[in-house]
């Protein structure tokens, strides 16, 4: 389905009539380059890789104030920890999403989920 897009997009390239020919060939370039992110990171499969994304998150049963103030610093100390993290574009990093069900391009990373 991605290729199709992509595909799709290129042709669209090609025949625009208002593109110079040296940015045609960059926005071609651009789209050979993207990178796709369709299902979900490899670590998923790994048991242990998930225990470590989720290390410090622990819920109490019946404290659902408590669980929602713990969630949220779980949250904010991951965002500051990837705010610091060098980019890791390659999907295998642990700040992924594991259940983000969303479709969009990144143009950043130049990928498409």
């Amino acid at each position: 389905m991605v290729a199709n897009i992509i595909t799709a997009f290129k042709t669209m390239v090609t025949e625009l009539d208002w593109m110079d020919s040296n940015t045609k060939k960059r926005a071609l370039l651009k789209a050979d380059m993207m990178k796709v992110y369709i299902g979900y990171p490899k670590w998923l499969d790994d048991p242990k890789a998930v225990d470590r994304y989720h290390k410090g998150l622990r819920f109490i049963p019946q404290a659902f104030f408590s669980n929602m103030v713990t969630m949220l610093k779980w949250t904010s100390m991951k965002e500051i920890r990837e705010f610091y993290s060098p980019v890791d574009n390659t999907w295998s990093s642990h700040v992924d999403s594991p259940v983000e069900a969303d479709a969009f391009y990144d143009d950043e990373l130049n990928s498409i989920s």
